[in-house]
């Protein structure tokens, strides 16, 4: 098993985890690999990325929300997951969540459409850097994960 797909199991059974104490053992795995890989050092990389998107004002409500919360766990972890964001992150997303690769990609970018609508540009500019300028309109959603994943990566 690949470091990527551990990473992805760990995530999984942090997602699906009906006790606290099985979301807990599988943070410390998650957290053992992000950090065997000089990942973030911190128990709490998911509250950071829901910080962050929230403070963007993208409703934690919406499905689109956790779907974004795991792409951008996934992106921290291997940063060249966003290059293949079809072939291989839409469909490890799907895989934890348990739906389709294409409801994923949709719920995404509706979230990420919300956010943007919502929110003062000056926060939106600081996240999203270039891809947020009005020339440019919205972030695809491999750019928004690629740039979240990044200020993460920043922050910790």
């Amino acid at each position: 098993m690949s470091n990527l797909e551990m990473k992805v199991d760990a995530l999984m059974r942090y997602c699906t985890a009906q006790d606290t104490v099985t979301q807990t053992k599988a943070r410390e795995d998650m957290q053992a690999l992000l950090d065997s890989k000089n990942g973030p050092k911190t128990q709490d990389l998911d509250k950071i990325i829901r910080n962050h998107l929230t403070e963007l004002g993208m409703p934690m409500k919406i499905r689109g929300f956790k779907y974004n919360v795991s792409a951008i766990a996934l992106a921290v972890a291997d940063p060249d997951i966003t290059d293949a964001v079809i072939s291989r992150l839409y469909p490890e997303v799907a895989k934890i969540h348990n739906t389709t690769p294409s409801k994923v990609e949709r719920s995404m970018r509706h979230a990420i459409e919300v956010a943007r609508s919502s929110c003062d540009l000056d926060v939106t500019y600081r996240h999203s850097g270039n891809s947020a300028t009005p020339n440019k309109g919205k972030p695809t959603n491999s750019e928004f994960v690629a740039r979240m994943a990044q200020v993460i990566r920043d922050c910790v």
